[in-house]
């Protein structure tokens, strides 16, 4: 059983399709109110009896060079792929703790959690933090028998890149790497490596561990870039040892 949710709940229904009503529970939410998120999942309670499992996969990415950026672009970017993850997790917790069980996933991203790419600051900051606050959440929680995972996949075959949103000032002396990357986005979108519908089998099996991951990197480029980033760590560590080993009082 299943509650989804949506800015536009008639879209969502023409997405999904013919489902049994009694197993699909289709929400308009607008995941900037409290309000709507106590009622949505509230709602989804009352309709199956219990909340099991959360999955905060909202987000768009925003594209701007950091001298580019206002703060009014930060904090709409933050307010969804940061903030309201944690709004959700907030409301979940009132019947996870009743039931003693309940499961969090986090959708964050490789992107800041392994790489930052320039142009894409605000997009990678929000993931860094959402991967951080995940992790804080799992260790808060799992006293009452809560668990959550951050998930941090590559480019998977979704529509993400049809909706990226841009800063409203672009600045001459960034157009060359702008159109780049832009470039790039196109060269990309629809023809991603990562196949959804497994990932999406894979969200399913950690929902049925009696303890599953603090995190996960979800495909292959991620698994990649994940090793190389841990490599370049290494490689730091061992460069500036000496440095760094020797600040104490």
């Amino acid at each position: 059983m299943v509650a989804a949710t949506s800015r536009d709940i008639d879209r969502l229904r023409d997405a999904i399709g013919e489902v049994d009503s009694g197993r699909f529970l289709p929400l308009a939410v607008d995941l900037l109110s409290d309000q709507d998120v106590n009622d949505a999942i509230k709602k989804t309670f009352d309709t199956f009896g219990s909340v099991d499992v959360v999955v905060n996969n909202a987000g768009y990415e925003l594209d701007g060079y950091i001298e580019e950026l206002t703060a009014k672009d930060i904090h709409s970017n933050l307010d969804i792929n940061f903030f309201a993850p944690i709004r959700v997790m907030q409301s979940a917790m009132k019947y996870f703790k009743e039931q003693s069980s309940g499961y969090v996933i986090n959708i964050s991203s490789i992107s800041g959690t392994c790489y930052s790419w320039a142009g894409t600051a605000a997009y990678c900051a929000s993931k860094v933090a959402l991967d951080s606050v995940s992790k804080a959440f799992s260790d808060e929680v799992r006293k009452f028998g809560v668990y959550a995972t951050s998930v941090k996949p590559g480019h998977f075959r979704t529509a993400i890149f049809n909706d990226v949103q841009y800063a409203a000032t672009k600045l001459v002396e960034y157009n060359k790497e702008r159109a780049e990357h832009d470039d790039y986005l196109r060269s990309i979108n629809n023809y991603q490596p990562g196949n959804p519908e497994k990932l999406a089998a894979l969200l399913i099996y950690l929902s049925t561990l009696e303890k599953p991951p603090v995190q996960i990197f979800a495909g292959k480029d991620a698994y990649e870039a994940a090793f190389q980033n841990a490599s370049g760590i290494l490689k730091n560590l061992h460069q500036w040892c000496e440095y760094s080993r020797n600040l104490d009082i």
